[in-house]
């Protein structure tokens, strides 16, 4: 199998290097010479030749792509048990960070979960029986 893409004039677009594409890192596939005298070139692109960007992840999201088609039940639950939580954090204001930095971050976002959680364990269990839970505890 070749590293390659076909145009829709039919001509082989090879892979011809990385290129740095939105901010991100790209490989970049054409095929000038091919582009040059192409009656479907108009139709095609308008630029000079036919450019088709893939990111290096793009394998993996194509294998990611055929498991949902496989088995979309499981998108419908993490929609119910993940999202959920992402979608309140959002409502509450908690969309952007305020730190910066990996570890920062992990700890706000951990805070934000943990404010989330009791959040629902208030709705779940009355005051009342949490301060005697936490006093047997103590």
């Amino acid at each position: 199998m070749r590293d390659s893409y076909h145009c829709p004039g039919g001509q082989e677009l090879a892979r011809r290097g990385q290129a740095l594409h939105d901010g991100l890192m790209h490989i970049e596939y054409n095929n000038a010479r091919a582009c040059r005298n192409c009656a479907l070139r108009a139709q095609c692109t308008q630029g000079r030749y036919r450019r088709i960007y893939r990111s290096k992840e793009e394998a993996a999201i194509e294998r990611l792509a055929q498991r949902v088609k496989q088995c979309p039940e499981l998108v419908a639950q993490r929609k119910t048990i993940v999202e959920h939580i992402f979608g309140t954090l959002r409502q509450w204001g908690q969309d952007e960070f305020l730190t910066r930095g990996l570890a920062a971050v992990r700890a706000e976002f951990s805070l934000s979960c943990l404010a989330y959680n009791f959040r629902r364990v208030l709705q779940l269990v009355s005051l009342q029986s949490l301060k005697e839970v936490i006093q047997i505890s103590i």
